[in-house]
């Protein structure tokens, strides 16, 4: 099966015009896509094209390079599709934590386990795909504060924790964060009261 996507070394023997390409090797002219041009030269008539004409003038030379580019092609784009799919079974995208069924109580757990992880959209697996060295950094991070300030592991699984860093995330470069006495005074205040509400 000729490749999907661009290769340079089945482009060097065609010349393109608008819709058409004209093989420099032959002269065929025809309607040409990028696999149809790799069945015109490797001479595959059944192939996902929908059939063109082979090409008379390349050598078994040429045939062979043209061949080998595709398998390189054909490999890297088989470990980039092994690679997201990899990503994607590590990071659920679903569109928000489940946090409703954790709250019990102020400050309380619940003994259902959290399935889901950071979501909203497309964009967590997108950027953990395209920049892995920043996601590394972040980690890294978090994972630094959770030992200095001695966090037991498993509020990594919390829902709140995931929610929060959802919402940190959606809010964007130059967040700040509360400051102890906000944390111990305001907010203290404003989450007991919805806690109360919820369980009242």
């Amino acid at each position: 099966m000729a490749p999907h996507k661009s290769s340079a070394e089945s482009w060097k023997y065609v010349k393109r015009e608008g819709l058409y390409v004209t093989c420099m090797l032959c002269g065929h002219k025809f309607c040409g896509s990028l696999t149809r041009v790799v069945d015109h030269l490797l001479g595959v008539s059944n192939g996902s094209g929908g059939g063109v004409e082979a090409c008379k003038g390349i050598s078994d030379e040429q045939k062979v390079a043209v061949q080998q580019d595709y398998e390189k092609s054909k490999a890297e784009r088989g470990k980039k599709e092994a690679k997201r799919q990899r990503i994607q079974r590590e990071i659920d995208v679903s569109s928000s934590p489940e946090i409703a069924s954790h709250t019990s109580k102020f400050g309380g757990s619940s003994s259902t386990p959290a399935t889901n992880t950071i979501g909203g959209s497309g964009t967590a697996t997108l950027n953990t795909f395209w920049k892995p060295v920043d996601k590394q950094k972040v980690d890294d991070s978090l994972a630094e504060m959770f030992y200095a300030c001695s966090i037991p592991f498993n509020v990594a699984r919390s829902p709140y924790f995931k929610n929060a860093i959802k919402k940190v995330a959606d809010f964007g470069k130059g967040y700040i964060p509360p400051g102890s006495e906000a944390l111990r005074t305001t907010l203290l205040k404003k989450n007991k009261g919805k806690s109360d509400k919820q369980v009242g």
